[in-house]
């Protein structure tokens, strides 16, 4: 047998070393194959014979048959597998796509707080970084806006309990008032608590209201306390504060209506000046210049008068009809009957005066003679005795014209100013007053000067400023012009302003000057002022010698202050 291994051993050899390669190592496959012989070294196989070449080409396979050898099985793994990744990378419809669109669009309007890293976060959003702290700071707002809505509804009980118990103002420290503001300071805008307070002062202004119905001032102005503890601003307080005003102030008219209605049944018409019916009524006007009752009670004072001044005529006594027609006019000047008697008085003297000189034709036969200018002369050269006459007992021009008639009223008010001055310095100011304050209504500034005064010092009237320094202001330009035409009574009247600073700033050395001015003309009121301002030493020097001496001057001349002044000197 040749040496050299056959085709079957060398086949047999290659697949037995295939197998013995998947169960022992290459070193016992070298012993395994000693008996062959064959070379250690590698070296390029050759063709041994033509029976070889099916070794050659299944040796060297191509792609296919590789392929070809894998198992079925894992074909259809691979077919699964690539299934799976075309349904996963299979593009989705358009609806799929914006729904996608739409749930990110929502994402991001309302973004999720979660815990993400670092290096995925978006730096244009370095909010997002503080989620956690966020969500924290959200947990601590919830929990003090609970508080606090705990804390209002407790407030909220505590004022529906202070309502209940009618504990709306008062006690000071724990009413509904103070709960509900303590409310709005918690939380402003408060409805309930607005609510509450507003609905307070509804009541407060209906319990005013149908007290002020009822008479009832006490309740009212309880009412009305209330109001001002809550807001005197509200419209509430200034309603119920302006029905409480014209309660009262009708509730004092009344009253001085009928203090008015009493002084009329006593006939106490025009005095005394302070309780007369006249100085009731007009009072009241003061209230209320519209009132039907107190106009109508002035207008009847005048008509009363002028009654009188009518029946006067009647019985030809032209002095006491004159008389009566000046107290109407004084009363209200504005009366309509003033001119007609009036003119009855100018017509009734020619008839009394011809009636007179027919008597007297009667007595001497002589003609009558009808010439106006010559009974007058008659009348008065042939007055008869009073017994015989038919004559009042004053005699005034038959025909009167306005200048006469202007003039007789300034003499009337001459008497009236005379007699208010006398009562003034008397001590009497309420028939002062009664007497002046008419011709300080008319403009008479002296009468003015007094009436003003009076005010000032509360005589004769209540003290009140504001009416003194309106009436003295209306007088000064008169009495100043007065005061530079030399007239005592303006001097005197001037310093007086300057002495206590009323009108015209205070000035001693002006008061002194006028007091003096008017003091050596002898008039007696700047005299005893003269000598005030000496005792005192206002403007000059004191001098107790010397302010003796100016009160001496005027109490001679029947000053009554002049002459208490001299007994609280201790001189007699």
């Amino acid at each position: 047998m040749s040496d050299t291994p056959s085709r079957s051993e060398i086949e047999s050899a290659l697949t037995g070393r295939q197998s013995f390669n998947r169960r022992k190592s290459s070193s016992d496959l070298s012993d395994s194959i000693d008996d062959f012989e064959l070379e250690s070294s590698r070296r390029r196989q050759q063709v041994i014979g033509g029976a070889l070449t099916g070794v050659s080409k299944r040796h060297k396979k191509s792609i296919f048959s590789k392929f070809a050898d894998i198992h079925l099985t894992n074909w259809l793994a691979v077919l699964l597998v690539a299934c799976i990744l075309i349904a996963f990378f299979w593009p989705n419809n358009k609806e799929s796509i914006r729904e996608i669109a739409e749930q990110k669009i929502e994402s991001q309007s309302e973004p999720f707080y979660t815990e993400s890293r670092i290096d995925e976060q978006d730096t244009n959003q370095s909010s997002q970084l503080f989620s956690r702290d966020d969500d924290l700071s959200r947990a601590n707002q919830f929990r003090e806006e609970e508080k606090l809505e705990n804390q209002i509804q407790s407030l909220l009980a505590k004022a529906s309990e202070h309502v209940a118990n009618g504990q709306y103002t008062s006690p000071q420290t724990d009413n509904a008032i103070l709960t509900y503001r303590q409310i709005l300071d918690l939380e402003s805008d408060n409805t309930d608590a607005k609510n509450g307070i507003t609905g307070i002062k509804k009541r407060f202004l209906t319990v005013g209201e149908q007290a002020i119905s009822d008479n009832d001032e006490t309740r009212a102005q309880s009412a009305l306390l209330g109001l001002s503890r809550i807001d005197t601003e509200s419209d509430e307080h200034i309603k119920l504060s302006n029905a409480l005003i014209q309660w009262q102030r009708s509730k004092q008219i009344n009253e001085l209506l009928a203090k008015a209605n009493t002084a009329r049944n006593a006939n106490n018409l025009i005095l005394p000046a302070n309780a007369s019916s006249l100085h009731f009524y007009r009072e009241a006007l003061k209230l209320d210049e519209n009132n039907q009752t107190a106009t109508a009670g002035v207008k009847n004072i005048a008509d009363n008068f002028i009654n009188e001044a009518n029946k006067a005529l009647l019985n030809g006594d032209l002095d006491a009809a004159t008389g009566y027609l000046a107290t109407a006019s004084v009363v209200d000047d504005n009366h309509p009957s003033i001119q007609i008697v009036s003119e009855m008085i100018a017509n009734a003297e020619p008839i009394a005066a011809e009636r007179f000189a027919r008597n007297q034709n009667q007595i001497t036969n002589e003609p009558v003679n009808n010439s106006s200018n010559n009974l007058v002369d008659d009348v008065n050269s042939s007055l008869p005795t009073q017994s015989q006459s038919t004559l009042p007992p004053r005699q005034i021009s038959a025909i009167k014209t306005p200048e006469d008639q202007a003039s007789e009223q300034e003499a009337f008010d001459q008497i009236y100013l005379t007699q208010g001055l006398e009562a003034y310095y008397q001590g009497d100011y309420g028939t002062a007053s009664a007497l002046l304050a008419p011709l300080a209504d008319k403009g008479v500034s002296r009468a003015q000067f007094r009436i003003g005064y009076m005010y000032f010092l509360g005589r004769g009237f209540e003290k009140n400023l504001t009416e003194a320094d309106k009436v003295l202001r209306a007088a000064l330009p008169a009495i100043q012009k007065f005061a530079n035409e030399g007239r005592s009574w303006a001097q005197s009247d001037l310093g007086s302003l300057y002495e206590d600073g009323l009108v015209l700033p205070r000035d001693y050395a002006e008061a002194i000057f006028w007091y003096r001015s008017a003091a050596e003309q002898g008039y007696p009121g700047a005299q005893t002022n003269l000598g005030i301002m000496y005792a005192r030493g206002l403007g000059v020097t004191q001098s107790r010698q010397t302010a003796i001496e100016w009160f001496k001057r005027a109490a001679e001349q029947g000053d009554i202050a002049a002459t208490r002044n001299l007994t609280s000197l201790g001189v007699n």
